[in-house]
């Protein structure tokens, strides 16, 4: 009989990286491998669609927003569940460069005493699609999150019951906290 202290198993005086290699290997018969989306996919999702829009519309405009927003939040849905923290968090830098580059080419031949009260009226004119770029991120993956909640059988359920008042049933099934 062997206790959990025991040394003297499988394991043992095998190098370090055969060890973790054997201890990463799935062991349950129902466990999937975890689909994996490449992190290039995503970022060039984020970053194209507003360049196109930047370039097309000087930085500015409907267009720009909506190369903006499809950028973000297609770069969310793509990537990873983690990965939407990158995403969320590189929305707004990406949408302020490709403002600014749309000024850059729009107003290329303009001399320096026109360039402060662009790059003025570019930031003030990106940031609303900053945040909406934010806020679709953010929705992105509060609605991935939820979604896998669900698939794992953790529901959100919110109900009024007969005279009980509002309960709200979180964790797994059966368990009623409210």
């Amino acid at each position: 009989m062997t206790d959990a202290w025991d040394r003297s198993g499988p394991g043992v005086g095998v190098p370090t990286e055969a060890r973790r290699s054997a201890r990463m290997r799935p062991t349950g018969q129902g466990r999937q491998p975890e689909h994996r989306r490449p992190g290039a996919v995503a970022a060039l999702v984020l970053i194209l669609p507003p360049l196109v829009a930047a370039l097309v519309s000087g930085g500015t405009g409907a267009v720009f927003w909506a190369g903006s927003l499809l950028g973000v939040v297609g770069a969310a849905a793509l990537c990873s569940r983690p990965g939407v923290w990158w995403v969320t968090t590189g929305a707004p830098p990406v949408v302020l460069l490709m403002a600014l580059l749309g000024l850059a080419v729009r107003d290329s031949s303009a001399g320096t005493s026109k360039l402060g009260t662009d790059l003025a009226k570019v930031v003030a004119g990106a940031f609303p699609v900053m945040g909406a770029a934010l806020l679709g991120a953010v929705a992105v993956g509060a609605a991935r999150t939820l979604s896998a909640r669900r698939v794992r059988g953790i529901g959100v359920e919110v109900g009024a019951g007969a005279g009980a008042g509002v309960g709200v049933e979180v964790g797994a099934k059966g368990n009623r906290r409210g």
